[in-house]
């Protein structure tokens, strides 16, 4: 800390902001469209979490609206309880014939599983804080990992625990991403993760393993300097990073054009192919299910969309960078 002092670090990111409120980014294109859990879905189909059931038929539409892969900025840890085997068991008032034939139906984790492996998914697993019981899951699509400049994997962000769908979900997902998020002192969000390792896995950020399933790429390649990290590698792409391996994120003011709402989807209400080519994360802006974060720009957006805005910060060549040396100068 004696290189790095807290007022320091205070001047550092307040002036960041500064410059962000100042000259957000503009947004010129939307690559990702956000599948909004929002105040409108929960009114017309109850309360979250829904039947899995009803999250097969979403993914199912937008893939067939265009979207090449789906994120689910959402985790599955536990079984769906509203599974029909499930409600045979927690039922009152059912036959011994009635719960045998709920008991033959296949369970809500079967269905959405399912439809994970008809199209292109990504699953979200978290970091956490300390650990937590069962087994870190090992997948043929997880993402692999090269290296130049010595290995990394020491400056990344490390968590004991890490949070894991079921299984019936993660062995029919395309590939699994972070959805960690680790604000600043201040609370605010300035900077994600690209890589993470959690209870021992290396993990890529959502947005990054979007992006890596969206190209077709199997390695993340990992460079670093003296220092740490210096940037991630996505084919001929190089995304620069700080030294712990997390990106800068330039911020826009959140824009409703990101958005289509979960009910609009389900009620067919979108013309034919108009997701296409856009990458797309289902998250929530429901202010009741607690997933609003502060940026430079703006005091609560969506946690959805900061991985949005990350995906774009990329795609336009929008990131800030701020050397490894800088420090140092400073």
């Amino acid at each position: 800390r004696q290189w790095d002092p807290l007022p320091v670090e205070v001047l550092r990111l307040k002036t960041l902001d500064f410059y962000q409120i100042a000259k957000p980014r503009e947004v010129t294109v939307t690559p990702v469209v956000i599948i909004d859990i929002d105040e409108q879905s929960l009114a017309e189909y109850g309360q979250f979490p829904w039947p899995r059931t009803r999250l097969a038929e979403l993914v199912d539409k937008v893939h067939a609206l265009g979207a090449p892969v789906v994120g689910f900025d959402i985790l599955f840890p536990e079984s769906d309880r509203m599974s029909p085997g499930s409600l045979s068991q927690s039922m009152a008032g059912l036959t011994g014939s009635m719960r045998e034939e709920l008991k033959k139906l296949p369970s809500n984790d079967e269905v959405f599983g399912q439809a994970l492996g008809r199209g292109r998914v990504v699953l979200g697993q978290s970091g956490y804080h300390q650990e937590i019981g069962g087994t870190v899951g090992k997948w043929p699509s997880d993402a692999t990992f090269a290296y130049i400049g010595g290995s990394p994997y020491e400056n990344l962000l490390q968590f004991p625990g890490l949070i894991e769908n079921v299984e019936a979900l993660e062995g029919r997902a395309a590939g699994r991403g972070a959805v960690s998020i680790k604000p600043e002192q201040d609370g605010v969000v300035r900077r994600v993760p690209a890589v993470l390792k959690a209870k021992g896995k290396t993990l890529p950020a959502l947005s990054i393993e979007l992006l890596r399933i969206a190209t077709g790429e199997k390695t993340i390649l990992l460079r670093r300097d003296e220092i740490g990290l210096q940037s991630v590698g996505l084919g001929k792409s190089q995304i620069p990073t700080d030294h712990n391996g997390q990106i800068w994120v330039y911020f826009s003011k959140s824009d409703p054009r990101r958005f289509v709402s979960v009910k609009s989807i389900l009620e067919d209400e979108l013309p034919a192919g108009s997701l296409a080519g856009r990458l797309a994360i289902v998250g929530t802006s429901a202010v009741g299910l607690h997933d609003l974060k502060a940026t430079p720009v703006d005091a609560a957006v969506p946690g959805v969309e900061i991985h949005a805005q990350l995906i774009e910060t990329i795609l336009t060549n929008s990131i800030l960078l701020r050397p490894s040396w800088a420090k140092s100068v400073e």
